[in-house]
């Protein structure tokens, strides 16, 4: 187990990443996407799936789930 804010691998020593809806898991969603950024070359490959803002502001999320409220995105947030 490991921090996403603080991963234990060189600069550009990764290839591919994936993020199956953790980083709104994340105390800082920014930081955490930085920190996969810095490892990542150019060039690689991030798969991600990440829960939308919109969802996760929804009335059903909000009242049937528990999601932190810090680090939510749209999809072009996310990729910029």
């Amino acid at each position: 187990m490991g921090d996403v804010c603080e991963i234990a691998q060189p600069d550009e020593g990764v290839d591919p990443a994936v993020d199956f809806g953790s980083i709104h898991h994340a105390p800082d969603g920014h930081a955490a996407i930085a920190e996969i950024g810095r490892t990542l070359p150019p060039g690689a490959l991030l798969l991600f799936e990440e829960v939308p803002r919109r969802m996760l502001n929804a009335w059903a999320m909000r009242t049937l789930t528990t999601h932190p409220r810090g680090s939510r995105f749209e999809a072009a947030e996310f990729a910029e």
